[in-house]
């Protein structure tokens, strides 16, 4: 009890991780260069757009090849799926097909198995005795 508690105060001095006095002072900087007639925020700008006429034609050809090799393995991709999915239905249609066959068949040896019993049944009904 002899020491005394300090409330815990929340500082909320900083935005984004930067001091908000740093973040004052760097605004003041800008402001007194643009008095005097330099502008930081131009001379960066302009620098920006050099460094990015330089090094912009290499990096779009960079993408592009990435680009042109991404396509292509898509392409190639597709291809081999559709290719696998084909043989897959093929497959699956001779399967469904041979199974077809084999149900026609079975039902025409039925058919045929039942018309011969009926012609038994027939003639020993209708068939007379000779006598």
């Amino acid at each position: 009890m002899d020491q005394i508690q300090q409330p815990i105060v929340n500082s909320d001095s900083t935005i984004g991780g930067i001091d908000n006095r740093t973040i004052i002072i760097v605004l003041l900087v800008l402001l007194s260069f643009s008095f005097l007639g330099i502008n930081i925020l131009t001379i960066l700008g302009d620098l920006m757009k050099t460094i990015v006429s330089i090094l912009g034609p290499l990096v779009s050809q960079i993408l592009s090849i990435f680009g042109y090799t991404t396509g292509s393995i898509i392409n190639k991709t597709a291809d081999v799926v559709g290719d696998v999915a084909k043989t897959g239905v093929d497959i699956a249609e001779g399967s469904v097909q041979s199974v077809g066959t084999i149900l026609k068949d079975a039902f025409h040896a039925f058919q045929l198995q039942s018309q011969r019993a009926n012609v038994r049944c027939y003639s020993s009904i209708h068939m007379k005795p000779h006598q």
